[in-house]
């Protein structure tokens, strides 16, 4: 789809979109937007089941082309777990050597630029609640990537109990809501000079953050021995069923029962 025509001829207009097959967009090499959320891997094998049943790779996978030295390469800022999806498939045909089945894929490419990207990404996400640490561009690389980073050890450690669903139950934890408790850790004024205070550090460490989080989930560890569990009066601080306790005791895991999560770990800090 090279271009785009109207119907008298006067207008004409060369146009982002290509169709592609699978197999060809696999063979690139595309990284994903260093603003971008990262991938959520429990999403990728209902997504694979979705094209394998329909046929279909549905919506559009938006990449952004730059040079580097004489290649070119591409950031993905939209659609990444489609393609991850699609690069799995794409890899598992030739392990289990069935043969390529090819999909066709709608592909948005334009030139790199961080501040069209941003406008662009706001844009196709207008209508789809999207956290707000991934569309203000203007904070640090290097934040964003300690967030992530913070966020991608808990989900490896306590996989079990992080989901994609929206509606959930505690102690689950939708990964998004998550990541959005991170970043409010690393962004909020007074938690920074709390921990400034504790630790002694004017620019606190990734490791600060770790410690001080590990160091409020094990105040929430501490809180079943200290009260009968089943008979919690305030249920703003913690509120899981029986069911759910058993699989926190399992796991030793309690992180994900506080309700009112930021308000919990400010006060955890103001009393240590």
């Amino acid at each position: 789809m090279d271009c785009l025509t109207s119907k008298d001829n006067s207008l004409q207009w060369k146009s982002n979109l290509h169709i592609l097959s699978h197999e060809e967009i696999c063979k690139w090499k595309i990284c994903n937007w260093k603003y971008n959320r990262p991938v959520d891997n429990t999403r990728i094998q209902s997504i694979i089941d979705y094209i394998k049943n329909t046929g279909n790779v549905e919506g559009i996978i938006y990449l952004a082309k730059y040079k580097n030295g004489h290649s070119t390469e591409y950031a993905i800022y939209d659609g990444i777990h489609r393609l991850s999806a699609l690069k799995m498939m794409y890899k598992s045909q030739f392990d289990d050597m069935l043969g390529i089945t090819k999909y066709n894929v709608l592909v948005d490419i334009m030139d790199y630029d961080d501040e069209r990207i941003k406008q662009r990404f706001i844009g196709i996400n207008s209508s789809v609640p999207v956290s707000e640490l991934y569309t203000e561009i203007h904070q640090s690389y290097d934040n964003l990537k300690n967030i992530q980073f913070i966020a991608q050890f808990y989900k490896e450690k306590y996989s079990c109990f992080f989901t994609n669903k929206q509606n959930y139950r505690l102690p689950n934890i939708n990964d998004n809501v998550f990541i959005g408790y991170i970043g409010e850790i690393l962004t909020n004024e007074n938690i920074l000079e709390h921990i400034q205070h504790r630790t002694g550090n004017y620019t606190p460490s990734i490791d600060d953050y770790m410690n001080i989080i590990e160091d409020f989930h094990q105040s929430l560890r501490e809180r079943p021995k200290q009260n009968k569990v089943y008979k919690w009066s305030d249920k703003n601080i913690i509120k899981i069923q029986p069911k759910q306790l058993e699989k926190c005791e399992k796991h030793d895991m309690y992180l994900f029962c506080v309700m009112n999560w930021l308000s919990e770990f400010e006060s955890f800090l103001q009393n240590v």
